[in-house]
């Protein structure tokens, strides 16, 4: 009887994770670049923080920025 009582809650715990994993991966990279506040420039993580740059460069008509 108590492992019929510790299966349902197991079973429902691995569900809910399931379900929270499969949504995080349906999310494609172009979706994100469609956010109206996100700016679309290669820098811009998918997730996460990278810090702030330390140092900025002109080189060649294109700015490169490194950390």
């Amino acid at each position: 009887m108590k492992i019929q009582k510790m299966k349902i809650p197991a079973i429902l715990g691995a569900l809910l994770l399931a379900g929270t994993l499969s949504a995080g991966a349906q999310m494609n990279s172009d979706s994100l670049y469609k956010e109206p506040y996100r700016p679309q420039y290669h820098f811009s993580p998918e997730k996460g923080w990278i810090g702030d740059p330390s140092g900025f460069m002109y080189y060649q008509g294109k700015y490169h920025m490194y950390w």
